[in-house]
């Protein structure tokens, strides 16, 4: 291959890449700017990663004071697009996410306030007072009405990488088909009250001050949903369970919880368990692991969760350790699936 033909490969590359976004890095520094009332000479736009988004954010300051930009990629709908900025404002309002400064005309960006504070960890909500300041807060956000809708349930994300993992010829654990089955039964059990969610409460959503008040970041999934599938995403994840999660419970609805709805919490945490592996299978195999035969790889899989020395989803959670999907350790990847597979079958 000619140096030319390689040049040419490299600039379609990168044209393909800026295109994913609405704007290019030097139109956007304009466009700041104007917004900002400063010159673009005075912008130098950061990359900086925000919880598990995979959209690009930026970070910036002016007088000292720091600001967070997300650029929209330009596949995201126009409606999609006004709902986030729509949370955004909505949890400023009620101090529990960052100011909202200043929104692109085509929205194809806005611009928020700097949130100080550190990145929550399991082991955080140990504590008695972190825990039930989660517990008011996330009490606070559902109590808001508003029209804003998530497309995004456990049903639809399952379907949606169920469908993927089929079509990539992905390998599952032996029982996992029936597991699915399941999962479709369960999830009808499921008592459905229909709030306002942030619908992605992981503890990288989740940051705490140094008096330990509690704000929400990446807000692209908020919206009216089922406050239990919210329930099971937080109290799994950030490691809430046994007595902290009647604790938890209890700040949150003010009065002591009934057993059925603790049963429903935990019933909750059994199916994001299971959406929890599921993703990660999705991301679980290599071009190499393919070659191999089907039987052959769904064997091992049987034998990894099988296994005295495979870490347990506790395990993960407590160490705040979460395996990146795009991870090149395909085992890694297989080892975090099978991990919370495990917890979904024994729970």
């Amino acid at each position: 291959m000619n140096i030319f033909r390689i040049l040419g490969i490299a600039i379609l590359f990168l044209a393909l890449c800026t295109q994913s976004f609405s704007i290019d890095y030097n139109e956007l520094k304009e466009s700041v700017a104007k917004l900002m009332n400063v010159k673009s000479k005075d912008i130098k736009l950061k990359e900086q990663k925000l919880g598990m988004t995979s959209s690009q954010n930026y970070i910036f300051e002016i007088d000292n004071q720091k600001y967070i930009l997300k650029l929209f990629k330009k596949q995201t709908k126009s409606e999609q697009r006004k709902n986030e900025i729509e949370s955004v404002k909505i949890l400023s309002k009620l101090n529990l996410g960052p100011k909202l400064i200043s929104v692109a005309a085509d929205d194809s960006f806005y611009i928020r306030e700097y949130t100080e504070g550190k990145i929550a960890k399991a082991f955080d909500f140990q504590n008695e007072k972190t825990l039930i300041n989660l517990a008011k807060a996330l009490r606070k956000l559902h109590d808001y009405n508003t029209d804003v809708e998530s497309q995004k349930t456990l049903v639809n994300r399952l379907e949606k990488h169920y469908k993927s993992i089929m079509k990539k010829k992905i390998a599952l654990p032996s029982k996992f088909e029936n597991s699915y089955a399941e999962f479709q039964d369960l999830y009808l059990k499921l008592p459905n009250q229909k709030r306002f969610c942030h619908n992605d409460l992981n503890p990288l959503n989740i940051l705490i001050s140094k008096s330990g008040e509690i704000s929400f970041i990446d807000l692209e999934n908020c919206g009216n949903a089922n406050v239990y599938e919210e329930f099971g995403y937080v109290t799994l994840l950030c490691g809430i369970s046994d007595k902290d999660l009647s604790l938890f419970l209890e700040n949150y609805l003010e009065r002591t919880p009934l057993q059925t709805e603790l049963h429903a919490v935990k019933l909750a945490q059994k199916l994001v368990s299971f959406l929890t592996s599921i993703v990660w299978f999705d991301f679980s195999e290599s071009k190499k692991d393919k070659k191999i035969p089907i039987e052959t790889r769904q064997k091992s899989l049987d034998d990894l969760l099988n296994s005295k020395d495979l870490k347990t989803a506790e395990d993960f959670i407590n160490a705040s350790e979460t395996v990146s999907v795009k991870s090149k350790n395909k085992l890694l990847i297989k080892q975090y699936a099978l991990a919370f597979y495990k917890r979904y079958l024994n729970s």
